[in-house]
């Protein structure tokens, strides 16, 4: 990979990071995603518009992380405030057995299959920058791109 994509992901990951602290920090302390992150098999609870196949297109980042722990196929895109670059998150559903997960910023990012046994609150918020502890599960579940 060259320097280049890797600049780019990095950058991409601080922006996710920035969002997520933003969201605590300005918006309070509370959980961002909703109480419903405490349930075995949450499903998406913000107002998602269907779309083809069943996809959910997601307007805030309750809906993608509730699609995320169910495995449910959903897309969020957002560009963040002064910044050029559109990021997606999209979780593609089961493949294999696995929930499929990609992060895209402009073309680069990440391509993650995760366990079903692995599909939860520490991940996710790992995934997003506001937790620790979840490195081993991420760096065997997903690669750039």
């Amino acid at each position: 990979m060259d320097k280049n994509k890797i600049i780019l992901i990095v950058v991409a990951l601080v922006i996710v990071a920035a969002l997520a602290v933003y969201l605590f920090v300005f918006k309070g302390a509370q959980n961002p995603y909703g109480s419903s992150y405490a349930q075995a098999t949450p499903t998406p609870v913000a107002t998602p518009s269907p779309t083809v196949a069943g996809k959910i297109t997601c307007s805030d980042m309750p809906c993608i992380g509730n699609s995320f722990l169910a495995c449910v196929p959903a897309e969020l895109k957002f560009t963040p405030t002064d910044a050029t670059s559109t990021i997606t998150i999209s979780v593609l559903g089961t493949e294999n057995g696995k929930c499929h997960y990609k992060m895209d910023v402009d073309g680069h990012g990440t391509n993650c299959f995760f366990a079903q046994g692995n599909l939860n609150e520490k991940v996710l918020n790992q995934m997003f920058g506001n937790e620790k502890g979840q490195d081993q599960i991420i760096s065997e579940s997903c690669t750039a791109f």
